[in-house]
């Protein structure tokens, strides 16, 4: 392969790549004059490398433009993948500190701050719901599992794990009389 056809096809990866960065990449809004750039000149690359090697140019452009667009899918879904992690981990993180300090330390009447298990297919994920514990079950590895009254839902009971939980409020004096 001439050093100008490696060129030309390294330029067209380059203005590819460049382009799909520019729609979803960090310049989340991307100019369309800018993405046009780079159309304009992957077709001038095109049209010179169908000058050097004839018609089997048309089939190399588009298996690099295929090439350069399935990497980048795959590292942006790879990227997604590990900040899915990051947030996992940070949420396993903060929940090990919390059960260290606060679990403990809860006790029958208090209100536990949770949101629902994803079995439990919630409208709303992110919602927070509250319950007072009424019932602390703990099992042979010192987890405990919470059984508590729904305070949005008075008379309707569940039981709350501890990735689940939130925070707690502690009961006053007079709430749990």
């Amino acid at each position: 392969m001439s050093s100008e056809i490696k060129r030309l096809l390294e330029q067209i990866e380059a203005e590819q790549l460049a382009a799909l960065r520019g729609m979803s990449g960090l310049a989340s809004v991307a100019r369309h004059d800018f993405i046009q750039t780079k159309q304009v000149c992957i077709d001038e690359c095109h049209s010179r490398l169908l000058e050097l090697a004839g018609e089997t140019a048309t089939q190399v452009v588009a298996e690099v433009i295929d090439g350069v667009t399935f990497r980048y899918e795959y590292e942006q879904r790879q990227q997604e993948i590990l900040r899915q992690q990051q947030r996992s981990d940070e949420g396993q993180r903060v929940h090990q500190a919390l059960h260290k300090q606060s679990h403990a330390a809860w006790r029958i009447g208090d209100t536990l701050i949770y949101k629902l298990r994803p079995s439990e297919r919630p409208v709303e994920p992110d919602r927070l719901w509250h319950g007072t514990i009424c019932h602390i079950l703990v099992d042979c590895y010192n987890k405990s599992t919470y059984f508590v009254e729904s305070k949005e839902y008075p008379g309707c009971y569940e039981m709350v794990y501890a990735f689940q939980i939130v925070g707690c409020n502690p009961a006053t004096d007079t709430q749990s009389m």
